[in-house]
């Protein structure tokens, strides 16, 4: 199955493409492998989807990927040493998500696109806020006299795109390229560069299909890691008993105060903090993953012609509760957040993710067995590998997210340096915290409301 008609869609409603770049998009299907598809007509040049894709794969997990994490966590550490300046006097804010918006999100760009964006519109931050919020309304193809905030929105961030690119344009040199042969001050990274270099051999692809295109690629790099991060911190600190629990599991790795770029193995390797990163995955994104058929297929008696559109909703696995583990006696709802689901325990049969009824069902014992034989005497380990199927927040198979990895990895450095650096007292209402359903199908969902919060500073001798 192919994702074109999903990127057709976004394209057209979301990023505002030009027809004739659309034109491309509908032509191409050749597929996103080196070697094209039998049937396809599309000449060499123009398989939009294979080189925009191969460059995006090389960009997330090759030679620089670790180098467009350091950066991310250099910007992101940075921005956040204000709040380092606390002491132990409460300091209410608005909004944790905002606090999110701003410092994360403006992180990540910053490492992709280099400086400019943000230089050139300070108020970068609220625009991309406000137009994650109006997606809902441009994905319904609304027209612009329908939702004009939208559009206005919309607007701003394309030309502050076309801006860049053309300051970029005039000001690169092969010179101001790092040592590593990635970063540089104008485009960011070796990967916006390349994608320029792309964009130029398309027919068709003028200067604002690649400014629709990068806004596109700039949406997508925070759309939806933003709020995820947000909800990770916010269950950590909701409860003090999961906080303190978390801590101590910092304070084993010796995390505790000074994270440095270089402990990113330590991090992913905390179960917990996996745990609760997984789990909030699982509860509040809630995603459509549609694929069209390149041929004739059959799925569970259906037949479905070629060119059909099949749409597939992660919520159907991800609250199963046919599947999913809920505890003793249902003690832990699936539609409820609990941070020890992802958790297995040597000395407990029945701990894990899903169901030893449903594991045996689907025949993934041998996963069971493989991860109980890891686990440590004195605690639990992370459990995934029953999850296949069940689990898939980043959707699945060749088409699964490709920024996923940067997603954990940026995600939970996130929430251990804010957790052992602070202590953050969550203000908002349970109505206040309900998802916002009107970003159902996007991913991950954002808060009805506000999230007011009280910050201090906090360390270890404080206690």
């Amino acid at each position: 199955m192919t994702g074109m008609t999903a990127q057709v869609f976004c394209l057209r409603y979301l990023f505002g493409m030009p027809t004739a770049a659309l034109q491309m998009y509908r032509a191409d299907d050749s597929g996103f492998h080196e070697k094209p598809a039998p049937q396809s007509t599309v000449r060499p040049e123009n398989r939009v989807d294979y080189y925009t894709h191969a460059s995006l794969l090389a960009f997330t997990s090759g030679k620089h990927f670790s180098g467009f994490y350091r950066r991310w966590f250099k910007s992101f550490s940075a921005r956040v040493q204000s709040f380092h300046e606390l002491n132990d006097n409460w300091t209410q804010q608005p909004d944790l998500l905002a606090f999110f918006e701003r410092n994360f999100a403006l992180a990540v760009v910053e490492a992709t696109c280099g400086t400019i964006l943000e230089r050139e519109n300070p108020n970068l931050a609220e625009d991309l806020a406000a137009y994650a919020r109006y997606s809902p309304s441009l994905s319904k193809g609304l027209p612009r006299c329908f939702a004009p905030s939208a559009y206005a929105v919309r607007d701003k961030l394309f030309a502050n795109v076309k801006s860049w690119h053309k300051q970029a344009e005039k000001n690169f040199n092969p010179s101001s390229v790092d040592d590593d042969g990635d970063a540089d001050p104008f485009w960011g990274s070796e990967f916006m560069r390349s994608r320029q270099k792309i964009f130029q051999g398309f027919g068709g692809f003028d200067e604002d299909a690649a400014a629709a295109s990068d806004l596109g690629f700039i949406w997508a790099l925070t759309y939806n890691i933003v709020p995820t991060a947000m909800w990770v911190v916010l269950e950590i600190h909701k409860e003090p008993i999961l906080r303190s629990t978390i801590r101590t599991e910092l304070k084993q790795e010796g995390l505790l105060g000074d994270i440095q770029s270089d402990d990113i193995q330590k991090v992913l390797n905390l179960p917990r903090l996996q745990s609760v990163y997984a789990e909030c995955l699982r509860l509040y994104t809630q995603a459509v993953v549609p694929r069209e058929t390149a041929q004739k297929v059959q799925i569970n008696g259906w037949e479905f012609p070629k060119g059909s559109t099949i749409v597939i909703s992660t919520d159907v696995a991800q609250l199963d509760k046919a599947a999913w583990n809920t505890g003793i006696d249902n003690g832990h709802p699936i539609e409820k957040f609990w941070a020890e689901r992802f958790l297995s325990y040597p000395e407990d049969p029945n701990s894990g993710p899903i169901m030893k009824s449903s594991i045996i069902q689907t025949g993934r014992v041998g996963g069971v067995q493989d991860e109980t034989q890891k686990c440590h005497a004195n605690g639990p380990i992370f459990s995934e590998k029953t999850t296949v199927g069940h689990w898939i927040p980043y959707g699945g198979g060749a088409r699964i997210c490709p920024g996923r990895h940067f997603a954990k990895r940026a995600i939970m450095t996130a929430a251990a340096t804010m957790t052992s650096n602070f202590d953050i007292q969550i203000l908002a209402s349970e109505e206040q915290m309900k998802m916002d359903s009107r970003g159902y199908g996007l991913a991950a969902q954002r808060p009805v409301g506000r999230i007011p919060y009280r910050i201090k500073r906090w360390s270890e001798s404080r206690e």
